[in-house]
């Protein structure tokens, strides 16, 4: 469908599906992750909006100004403001062609920077997943990957590993325990992301942080991501670490895994009151 301003979307509903009891009224985003068409790493997506509007849950995929099907932006607005503007268009026509009252993101990668934004923006928005885009490494983090990396690795590549990086490595496994140690320019960082998630949880929305972890990512244990915002002092946000998965969700079992985590996570949606959208929030995140 096209939304206006050059940009295409595509609305899932099933009309025969009935609303699962707690999901009444709510609707699903799902955007580009990174350059990714619409349909997602390995139609994820469109394996996310059929599992969903199986239970009576409505989504749009959207394309945004620029990428896949969608035509570029007019340039009077910046990259943040116009994300921003281009989801608060896909949650109206998902509000009008869906019937949702409250809606759901998911911020994929790249995404989690426009789903916070957009969250922030708009009151409808009652819950966003950040899934993998959030910088929470540590020194102990980089000791498991490269234990993982090892097993892996026959011992003359491994010796040529470290003799090319031994100066790195060293410098980063004395680190301290922080979130921040390796961390990459402009990369969200729980102390980055802190302020405006605890204005949302305040709000009374669901913040849920989202980490694969089967393919020799520094995010490689169950707790780090908890400690890392911890040591900010934010709490209020849930947690849900993806062992099995791997970023880009490529095996059919991962996909299975990945859809049943977001189907659980969106069936705890909140139901509070909707207000009216109201104006962008001056306190969006830059990268």
């Amino acid at each position: 469908m096209l939304l206006g301003d050059g940009l295409v979307a595509t609305l899932c509903v099933d009309g025969q599906a009935r609303g699962t009891p707690g999901m009444e009224g709510l609707g699903l985003v799902l955007f580009n992750a990174g350059v990714v068409h619409r349909v997602g790493p390995h139609r994820i997506h469109v394996k996310l909006a059929r599992a969903l509007a199986a239970l009576g849950v409505p989504s749009i995929r959207l394309d945004l100004h620029g990428l896949g099907d969608s035509a570029s932006a007019t340039g009077e607005l910046d990259y943040g403001q116009q994300v921003v503007a281009d989801l608060r268009t896909a949650i109206d026509a998902l509000a009008s062609g869906g019937g949702a009252r409250r809606f759901s993101i998911l911020g994929f990668c790249s995404g989690v920077l426009p789903a916070v934004n957009c969250a922030l923006a708009d009151p409808r928005v009652v819950q966003i997943m950040l899934y993998d885009g959030i910088q929470v490494r540590s020194s102990g983090a980089a000791w498991r990957s490269l234990l993982l990396r090892a097993r892996a690795m026959r011992i003359d590549t491994l010796l040529r590993l470290l003799r090319r990086t031994g100066a790195r490595l060293t410098a980063r496994l004395h680190a301290s325990d922080r979130a921040d140690v390796g961390i990459e320019p402009g990369a969200p960082t729980p102390r980055s992301l802190a302020p405006a998630l605890s204005g949302l949880v305040s709000r009374g929305v669901d913040v849920v942080i989202m980490h694969a972890g089967s393919d020799y990512s520094e995010v490689n244990h169950p707790d780090q991501a908890q400690r890392a915002f911890r040591s900010t002092g934010l709490s209020g946000l849930r947690f849900r670490f993806l062992e099995a998965v791997d970023h880009v969700v490529t095996s059919l079992a991962a996909q299975r895994m990945f859809v049943d985590a977001v189907r659980e996570i969106v069936a705890q949606a909140p139901r509070g009151t909707i207000d009216e959208p109201g104006p962008v929030s001056a306190r969006s995140v830059r990268p």
